[in-house]
């Protein structure tokens, strides 16, 4: 038997005598944190720590300190299954939920937050916790706790977690989750941790299509709107925000309801200044799935925002991946916002995006999708033109090794490029169609490449100088390669025979003009 197993069955004798088990509680912590998960479940000291808060639920500082090795435990994935399916911990964390907070005792009650914090990443225990209605003890704590700093952050803590909950996250919403969060974001203006907390909620709530239609009904959308301006505002502003948080500051100091959060140094408050923007950048992304929020996102002025945010966090891991995927449902069918966009520098910035050095995959994926929005208006090519697009997709295909994925979006925007006619004379002196040829012949076997790249020279088949060069680089040959390989898709050999069809056709009929001049 381990030293652990040995002080447990010591201990147990002494279950009835509160005192003499706090004495004992930091021995038993140091064993604890030293054993693994399976030392713990075989030794009963999980039990045992759960048993203590089961039969002394008024002894306060004993509760207190066996909370915090349990919220300790439960980090662990394996202990937190067994709390939640082997102990009576939630239920009874429930009713100690609903005990303490008549009279807000701060320390026990976060403790408690903290544990179904950490609880809930469970989905088996986020079922548990349903059963016995913790929910509506959760949003009822949230209520009277709303000037305490520390329970509203674990609080938030647990809430995130639940809202990620296919089947909780509805019943939340219906409950009163959302309209305790956005009070919460009124309620701290500058707290960064509480905000990043309350908008992650928000985040969560909106991953689901039908609280993304309540959420963009509040007032949500626009309190996050104001915080992303506040956060990314030009110097002059961030100068009068630090003046004007160093005089709040002052003003909390003489509070005595809202407590003030621990000091944080430069390089932490610009790393969570980082995370509550790319958060509220989440947030809008989510919020853009669904097509009824679109107008609504439009009117807030976001599309310059999103824009500069790119081009300023360029290097950032996740902020221009939200930008863009905001963009990206914004850009789909409203020509305005495409102007819009376009006006403000937005082809300059996807273009930028792609082609510095050692840029993200997914980054390109994101910008190639857009470009190809784009792509289909008449109105934007003078963009184009200005910030070189076309020679920036062809040395992209000339150079890059990507996923099937971007080079089809590629293949389709030169496609639709060469329907406007100052972009095919473009194309025509950047020598696109022998890119595109070598990109074919390289690919030939990619299946999703060689259905993009074959829409691509049938619309170009028509065009005598296309013709001309794809009969230089010797289409029709490698064409009847194509023919073999993909004799099983019907849409894929219809465009190739039709291309090779407009070919001899148009050749036939160009040498009768000949024959006729001649005559």
């Amino acid at each position: 038997m381990t030293n652990l197993g040995i002080l447990v069955l010591e201990l147990k004798e002494k279950i009835r005598e509160p005192e003499k088990l706090l004495k004992r509680l930091g021995e038993l912590n140091k064993l604890i944190q030293k054993s693994n998960s399976t030392i713990l479940i075989k030794s009963g000291a999980l039990d045992f720590l759960v048993k203590i808060v089961l039969t002394h639920e008024n002894e306060t500082r004993l509760i207190q300190k066996v909370l915090g090795i349990l919220n300790n435990c439960s980090l662990n994935t394996k202990n937190c299954k067994y709390l939640g399916k082997k102990t009576k911990i939630i239920p009874f964390e429930i009713k100690l939920m609903k005990k303490y907070s008549q009279r807000l005792h701060t320390r026990i009650l976060s403790r408690l937050l903290g544990l179904l914090w950490n609880l809930s990443n469970e989905d088996q225990n986020i079922h548990i916790f349903h059963k016995y209605g913790g929910y509506v003890v959760l949003l009822e704590i949230m209520r009277k706790s709303k000037f305490i700093v520390e329970i509203q952050l674990r609080a938030l803590g647990a809430l995130n977690t639940l809202a990620t909950s296919d089947f909780l996250s509805p019943i939340l919403v219906r409950e009163g989750a959302l309209r305790i969060t956005v009070e919460t974001l009124k309620n701290y203006q500058h707290e960064h941790q509480l905000i990043l907390r309350a908008v992650t909620a928000l985040f969560n709530f909106a991953a689901n299509n039908v609280n993304s239609l309540i959420i963009g009904k509040t007032i949500a959308p626009k309190l996050i709107a104001k915080i992303l301006f506040s956060l990314t505002g030009t110097k002059k502003e961030e100068k009068e925000k630090e003046k004007t948080e160093q005089q709040d500051t002052k003003a909390k100091e003489t509070d005595q309801k809202k407590q003030k959060l621990p000091e944080k140094t430069n390089k932490e408050k610009q790393k969570q200044k980082e995370q509550l923007i790319n958060r509220c950048l989440a947030f809008f992304s989510n919020l853009a799935v669904v097509p009824e929020n679109i107008s609504l996102i439009a009117s807030l002025g976001l599309i310059p925002k999103l824009t500069k945010l790119c081009i300023k966090y360029k290097n950032h891991k996740n902020i221009p991946r939200s930008s863009l995927n905001t963009l990206h449902h914004l850009l789909q069918k409203k020509r305005k916002l495409k102007q819009n966009f376009s006006k403000n520098k937005g082809v300059h910035c996807l273009i930028h995006l792609m082609t510095q050095t050692n840029q993200q995959l997914p980054i390109i994926k994101k910008c190639s999708s857009i470009i190809l929005a784009l792509s289909v208006e008449d109105s934007l090519q003078e963009f184009f033109i200005q910030t070189n697009t076309i020679t920036s997709i062809l040395n992209l295909l000339k150079n890059g090794k990507y996923d099937p994925a971007i080079m089809s979006n590629f293949i389709i925007t030169l496609s639709n490029f060469f329907y406007f006619e100052k972009m095919r004379k473009i194309l025509f002196v950047k020598k696109g169609i022998e890119v595109m040829t070598k990109l074919i012949k390289k690919n030939w076997k990619n299946e999703k490449i060689a259905e993009r790249a074959s829409l691509f020279f049938l619309n170009i088949s028509s065009e005598k100088d296309a013709r001309r060069i794809m009969e230089k680089e010797k289409w029709l040959e490698f064409s009847e390669k194509l023919l073999d390989r993909y004799y099983e898709h019907p849409c894929l050999i219809k465009r190739i025979k039709d291309t090779r069809l407009n070919m001899k056709n148009e050749n036939e009929h160009e040498n009768e003009n000949e024959t006729n001049l001649q005559d």
